[in-house]
């Protein structure tokens, strides 16, 4: 174990750069630090960003939706975040593990769809869903629960999103964020 550990903690090292983020950088390096040093569990945490917009045109739509991601991209460079875009198979994966914990293997492939006459979300769902009263389903052996906060205010501390995020079991968070003037 002790190869992994300083493998881990050198991954967990964040160089300062001659900019104003450093304390954010050092800040965020002290957090994970203190989280490796108390252990995971092996619980693996992945974020993930989608943003959306309006526009006329779908030429329109994919040229500003390059220009937002390009800078998204930049900004977590700028703090030492290593971010990367997800491909279209890429985030199917993701949600198909999502919807098989168990670890079913994901097989797809593009050249399947027309043939098959089936659809992206064929090859995500799991098998079934079974919905209870109230906000529980189960899906395969799983069972989960579904809750919504709406939070109308002009700020928000990120304290509470950093509570629910460091929750030590498989949790998804979704944000639907939209500013108000």
């Amino acid at each position: 174990q002790g190869g992994r550990g300083s493998e881990a903690e050198s991954a967990i090292h964040i160089p300062a750069q001659d900019d104003a983020f450093n304390s954010i950088r050092s800040e965020y390096a002290d957090m994970l630090k203190n989280q490796f040093a108390k252990g995971n569990n092996g619980l693996v945490k992945h974020k993930y960003i989608t943003f959306s917009i309006e526009a006329d045109s779908m030429n329109a739509a994919k040229s500003r939706l390059a220009r937002i991601e390009t800078d998204i991209l930049n900004n977590f460079k700028v703090l030492g975040v290593s971010a990367h875009p997800m491909t279209g198979y890429d985030r199917l994966e993701m949600l198909h593990g999502i919807f098989h914990p168990e670890g079913e293997p994901f097989r797809f492939s593009w050249d399947w769809l027309i043939p098959s006459g089936l659809t992206t979300k064929d090859f995500i769902a799991p098998s079934s869903f079974r919905f209870g009263e109230g906000r529980t389903f189960r899906m395969g052996k799983k069972i989960g629960a579904v809750s919504f906060l709406e939070i109308l205010a002009p700020e928000l501390n990120d304290r509470i999103l950093s509570e629910i995020l460091d929750l030590e079991n498989g949790v998804i968070v979704n944000l639907h964020i939209r500013s108000i003037d």
